[in-house]
């Protein structure tokens, strides 16, 4: 996976691909775009995926990821679209990701927000509530 540097546009979605994400992601720094969404992923987001600096849009909905969104996902400066709904993510948005709000940042957490707990998985945007948008 790491020989395809010039990589940049992966679509993964719909494949029922299960386990987590490998680490060597991280390799396609040219990678521009990255979805992953409706298949059966578990386990959290790599830190590693702050070094993916190409990355403008990554899509990681509808799966069974956990866990909190790793602050290096604030590194990513040119990100603009990140989708996340219906997986099982915990904790906060990362105050990394608000850094992000000022260059049109747009988060999709879910189809719905409930005293800021998204689609029940008890991500929140307490600490940040500016960055959530589909709440």
């Amino acid at each position: 996976l790491g020989n395809l540097a010039a990589l940049t546009s992966l679509d993964l979605g719909s494949n029922t691909l299960s386990g987590m994400i490998p680490t060597e992601f991280a390799k396609l720094t040219k990678l521009e775009v990255l979805s992953f969404d409706l298949n059966r992923l578990s386990g959290s987001l790599p830190s590693e995926i702050g070094a993916m600096a190409a990355l403008s849009r990554l899509d990681l909905s509808y799966n069974r990821m956990v866990g909190r969104l790793p602050s290096e996902i604030g590194e990513l400066s040119n990100l603009r679209t990140l989708l996340i709904g219906a997986n099982f993510f915990t904790g906060a948005v990362p105050i990394e990701l608000c850094s992000l709000w000022d260059m049109e940042l747009n988060i999709f957490l879910g189809d719905y927000c409930e005293s800021d707990n998204i689609n029940g998985g008890g991500l929140t945007c307490s600490a940040a509530p500016s960055c959530c948008r589909g709440c």
